[in-house]
């Protein structure tokens, strides 16, 4: 069920260069804890999560844990962590340029706060773009920055 995120947690463990012994006592857990949320046995807690998100300073961790659910990964936008910050600069841009007629074709539609039935294809196609930038606008807000520990933005 978890396949995909068993390893979210470790990932962004081993990032920071904490051992789970350190990362336990940060978190005011055991090790056995940390070694099943690293092995899929045992999902963590929100809170848990945000502890851990900070401590690694990977806040991209958060969205990942929530995409993780079952139910929530099912209707929120999958950000591409993976992106560079330019890859994801990029895509945020063209997705917004689309987004521009899109929205004007949306209020063209909604306008009479009815859809008719033929009406109904071309708003869920147009909610699938909108989608598409809501992801885009995620993958630029957890991408990889490349900042160095100590410097700012």
């Amino acid at each position: 069920m978890y396949c995909e995120y068993l390893n979210i947690y470790q990932k962004a463990r081993e990032a920071t260069g904490l051992t789970q012994e350190a990362v336990a006592e940060l978190l005011e857990v055991s090790v056995e804890s940390v070694r099943a949320y690293e092995s899929g046995v045992r999902i963590p807690k929100n809170k848990v999560v945000e502890k851990m998100a900070i401590i690694f300073q990977k806040e991209w961790l958060l969205i990942e844990h929530l995409l993780s659910d079952e139910v929530a990964g099912k209707c929120l936008p999958k950000p591409m962590i993976e992106f560079t910050l330019s890859q994801a600069s990029l895509w945020f841009i063209k997705e917004l340029e689309s987004s521009r007629t899109l929205a004007t074709r949306l209020a063209e539609l909604t306008y009479t706060n009815v859809l008719e039935s033929e009406q109904q294809i071309e708003f869920e196609n147009l909610m699938e773009e909108f989608f598409s930038l809501a992801s885009a606008v995620l993958t630029l807000r957890f991408c990889d920055k490349g900042l160095a520990i100590g410097k700012t933005a």
